[in-house]
């Protein structure tokens, strides 16, 4: 009924982008005429809306994927400041790529600042221990952090890249 088509759809788009990694607002709306169909095509033994949002998630990924590196290779400045709302269910969707793009520095930016802080704590606790050891400088912990985000998000797309479609339908399904 459309209750559970409506309960499924919400659900497996929030499992699915949760964060607003990928979609763009327009995908959203695009995908809204599946709202109370997702029984219809269980029943018929159809996978239209699977197959919809499939192509689009690899589409925008494969658009992320494209620009994540060129934002991880500049020095982020911690000492500009600037907002980032973490309330994803209450976020919407990016409206443009390039929108998409401000979202993704943003979040590599606060993610490559508490890589930092963990690596200072390190620094200033080897210090404590060995007053002869020499701390690695400010703008080396911050480099040091952005490669291992940047490692950590090439691991997370080989592995995406690696799945195929049969995979990855039991994965969000």
């Amino acid at each position: 009924n459309d209750a559970f088509s409506e309960n499924v759809y919400v659900n497996y788009l929030d499992n699915l982008d949760g964060q607003r990694r990928f979609f763009l607002n327009a995908d959203i709306r695009s995908f809204e005429s599946y709202r109370y169909k997702v029984d219809d095509e269980l029943n018929n033994a159809q996978i239209n809306f699977f197959n919809l949002t499939y192509n689009k998630l690899t589409e925008r990924m494969k658009q992320v994927e494209g620009f994540y590196k060129e934002l991880l290779k500049k020095p982020f400045d911690f000492n500009k400041k600037e907002e980032i709302n973490l309330d994803y269910e209450n976020t919407p969707y990016a409206k443009s790529i390039p929108e998409l793009k401000m979202i993704w520095r943003k979040r590599l930016k606060l993610n490559a600042l508490e890589t930092f802080t963990t690596k200072k704590e390190e620094e200033v606790q080897k210090k404590e221990q060995d007053e002869t050891y020499e701390m690695l400088s400010d703008e080396k912990l911050e480099e040091i952090s952005r490669e291992d985000i940047t490692e950590n998000i090439t691991y997370f797309f080989e592995n995406y890249n690696d799945l195929g479609r049969k995979d990855w339908f039991s994965i969000y399904i």
